[in-house]
């Protein structure tokens, strides 16, 4: 059964409306989360429809993470890039922050650590979400939140804007509809800022509640709080996808701003729900909400993979025909495709020579050689100059038809 906001019942009956709140915040699988949203205390309530979600969340995530650790490393890390590079894009787009994916590829290919360079601290903090092991971020007060931005925001925004206050801002924000109707105000002052903010943390830390439950209410949280004047989207979708690196796939935390924006109506209609006064408190319909885009990008994400991984499997096999692993130009010709192939399938980026000696064991003069030599075969390999980068386009349209010619 669909759950009613609470809301729509104060339209139809005042008085069920109210038996409908205490029903909610008395049951005994409701959530008190002990922060107040508009002078009730926030709550959420595991409904059968909530845990069915968290469940299907971990299920699917355990096929998509077999999957993809089954791809060979290239296409991972081919993959891997690609989906960061989007999920920058698309995050700084649904702030209305033009970026070009020129820029965001530039930084991330970046070998020096260069700190002006525009996007540096954000594409830097998303590169690390794929290693669990040593990405930590600690998330505990608010000088952490504070820390956070200034690393990964502070710099992209306009001065204007920049926090005034202590820790946070100490002057009112708004944020307005398309109309430019006043839909909510950040709290204030600024003390209540990082009360607020210090609870919300404590909340996200609490290992009695269950972690997609967390992660959904704290990005909820961050929009009621409204801590910065410009940039809290942006801020709280990093968190978010760092959160979601540490528990599920790390693709899944690469497509969180893809479901945002697919659904972005939706996102934001689902804040103003959990904000109107006569919700009383109850983010139960984010918290859905916010679950849902999860299961929606990992499906996504396994579609995607899936049908990379078959069509690789399949190339694999005919280059294994056409190709001797006995003649060692013929097994370093093999190699080549193999990687120029992965890269077209999982990247829309084209590899160049420096790329290709990086993942390869061959010499910058080498794979040059090697290149020319399947060229002049008839493989589908265009060569274009990028500055100083010579890159290699497979033609994907036509390489089965090539290696097959090949193998008979």
């Amino acid at each position: 059964m669909k759950y009613e906001v609470l809301s729509k019942f104060y339209y139809k009956d005042k008085e069920k409306y109210e038996y409908e709140y205490h029903q909610r915040i008395n049951s005994l699988s409701s959530i008190m989360l002990g922060i107040d949203i508009n002078g009730y205390e926030a709550f959420v309530v595991t409904i059968p429809e909530l845990i069915n979600l968290i469940e299907n969340i971990y299920s699917l995530n355990f096929k998509l993470d077999k999957l993809y650790k089954d791809l060979p490393g290239v296409a991972r890390e081919c993959y891997r890039r690609n989906c960061i590079i989007d999920e920058i894009m698309l995050t700084n787009d649904i702030e209305g922050v033009y970026s070009t994916r020129k820029e965001i590829t530039d930084v991330f290919d970046s070998k020096t650590n260069d700190k002006q360079l525009r996007f540096h601290g954000l594409v830097n903090k998303y590169k690390i979400l794929n290693d669990n092991e040593m990405a930590e971020i600690p998330l505990f007060k608010s000088e952490d939140i504070r820390n956070l931005y200034d690393e990964i925001v502070l710099n992209e925004i306009n001065k204007n804007d920049w926090p005034d206050g202590v820790m946070f801002r100490k002057s009112k924000v708004s944020v307005i509809s398309a109309t430019q109707k006043e839909k909510h105000v950040g709290l204030l002052p600024e003390e209540k800022i990082v009360l607020y903010m210090d609870k919300a943390l404590d909340l996200l830390n609490n290992d009695n509640i269950s972690k997609m439950i967390r992660i959904s209410v704290f990005h909820y949280l961050i929009g009621y709080i409204h801590p910065f004047y410009d940039g809290n989207g942006r801020l709280s979708r990093f968190i978010s996808s760092f959160l979601i690196s540490k528990e599920l796939c790390p693709l899944v935390s690469y497509r969180l701003s893809y479901a945002i924006k697919t659904n972005k109506e939706l996102y934001y209609k689902i804040f103003d729900i959990c904000n109107d006064k006569k919700n009383k408190g109850d983010v139960t319909p984010f918290v859905i909400t916010f679950l849902k885009f999860i299961i929606n990008s990992i499906e996504n994400l396994y579609e995607k993979v899936s049908n990379g991984y078959e069509a690789l499997d399949y190339l694999n096999d005919i280059l294994n025909i056409v190709y001797s692993d006995d003649n060692r130009e013929e097994k370093s010709m093999k190699y080549i495709l193999f990687y120029l192939i992965q890269n077209e399938l999982f990247d829309t980026e084209s590899f160049d020579r420096n790329r290709l000696e990086e993942i390869s064991d061959y010499s910058y003069q080498t794979i040059t050689k090697i290149i020319d030599k399947l060229i002049s075969s008839g493989a589908p390999i265009t060569t274009e100059k990028e500055g100083k980068k010579i890159k290699y386009k497979l033609d994907m349209d036509t390489i089965e038809d090539f290696l097959m010619s090949k193998a008979e």
